[in-house]
């Protein structure tokens, strides 16, 4: 889980954990590209817009540096209807479940990203 906003990623930790997942979670895009440096993960999710490196950014770079792990990434945002961020997700064709995250959202993205 990436997102520079404590509250949200606990609360999305929570109700993955409470699936039995086991969870991971990134303060920062920077922050993100460690974890997956030292890790797999079968399914990321992240924040579109954080200081430094954004949701965009972090894609870019984990498409570079572990392009495996590029499809098994979703975006997690309030920001859905900015034409910016539209065109990203659109054309990068990640899944995106919007702020605040539906329990039954959640566990549908990842039975389908797993499967990736």
């Amino acid at each position: 889980i990436i997102d520079d906003e404590p509250d949200v990623a606990i609360v999305l930790s929570e109700l993955l954990e409470a699936d039995g997942h086991a969870t991971t979670i990134a303060l920062s895009g920077e922050e993100g590209l460690r974890a997956v440096q030292r890790a797999e993960f079968d399914v990321i999710f992240c924040d579109i817009r954080m200081p430094v490196m954004d949701g965009p950014g972090f894609y870019h770079a984990l498409a570079k540096l572990r392009p495996n792990l590029a499809s098994r990434l979703a975006f997690v945002t309030g920001d859905y209807l900015n034409p910016r961020a539209r065109r990203f997700l659109d054309a990068t064709g990640c899944p995106t479940v919007e702020k605040p995250a539906n329990p039954e959202d959640l566990r549908q993205l990842i039975l389908d990203l797993s499967a990736c």
